[in-house]
């Protein structure tokens, strides 16, 4: 079963600092899939497993009624959800509200039949490039412009405002990252939520064992996997995992719900392990 990675990390200015973005991804064609097979009909499946920091279900659907008949109903794929759509509709079913006619809703797979290998070809390529562009789109949103601030009313003669000019429109200068401590509650410890890495497998948890400063850094470790360590530097919003085994040495930008995604190599071998705090 093919898979296919789509992962995004904005720069330091975003905010939250450093989000991340990503989807795992299977594609199967119906397997007599030659172009030349007389048997004019193909299928292709895509499956969305995994969804860091986004819903899965990032396809959309719309229900539609026969109005002649006012009972019979198809549900039509329309395409891959903007993050408009993701917020906007809903997941599994269309919304039993009333006053929404659309019968517009998201699902996490498609299963789609033509008569034409090439346009089905064609439509997994479509489908690929709209999911990397949502993946783009969501990371980019997290960019913000340097914030444009404004007095409005009489802010009295405090300290705060009698150094400001009252009328003043004025840039101000980017704010330093907030440290997730600060934030949020500390997790009680960090699980291992997704991972194809079996010297690091699903449901191993690491605990925090200490700390130091210059700069602030937590280091956790996992008694089940104990040659992984793991270092959250929260005045960053950046995490570190490290193996003893296999050199493994790689970083991620941690969000406020302590989720991070690595991709990295051990033994030659590419992996892919997904954390997230519990409280």
């Amino acid at each position: 079963m093919p898979e296919t990675l789509i992962t995004r990390r904005t720069s330091a200015r975003a905010f939250p600092a450093n989000c991340e973005f990503g989807l795992r991804v299977s594609r199967r064609f119906s397997e007599f899939n030659a172009e030349a097979s007389p048997q004019g009909a193909w299928r292709l499946r895509v499956d969305v497993l995994v969804g860091y920091q986004v819903d899965p279900n990032v396809f959309l659907y719309q229900r539609k009624t026969d109005p002649s008949e006012g009972v019979d109903q198809e549900d039509v794929f329309v395409g891959v959800c903007s993050p408009v759509d993701i917020e906007d509709y809903p997941a599994g079913a269309p919304s039993v509200d009333p006053g929404d006619d659309t019968g517009f809703y998201r699902m996490a797979d498609i299963d789609i039949m033509t008569r034409n290998r090439n346009k089905l070809d064609r439509l997994w390529e479509d489908i690929l490039l709209d999911l990397t562009e949502l993946i783009t789109t969501m990371t980019n949103i997290c960019e913000l412009e340097d914030p444009v601030v404004l007095e409005i009313g009489d802010l009295g003669s405090s300290s705060s405002s009698s150094s400001v000019p009252r009328t003043l429109l004025r840039t101000a200068p980017r704010a330093l990252p907030v440290v997730p401590t600060q934030a949020m509650a500390m997790p009680r410890l960090i699980l291992v939520e997704t991972s194809d890495d079996e010297g690091l497998p699903v449901g191993v948890t690491f605990t925090n064992t200490g700390g130091s400063v210059d700069p602030v850094t937590l280091y956790w470790c996992a008694r089940e996997a104990s040659e992984f360590e793991l270092r959250v530097y929260p005045e960053s919003h950046q995490v570190k995992l490290l193996g003893v085994v296999g050199g493994v040495q790689t970083t991620a930008g941690i969000s406020h719900g302590y989720r991070a995604i690595f991709n990295y190599r051990r033994e030659g071998v590419a992996h892919c392990v997904q954390i997230v705090g519990e409280w």
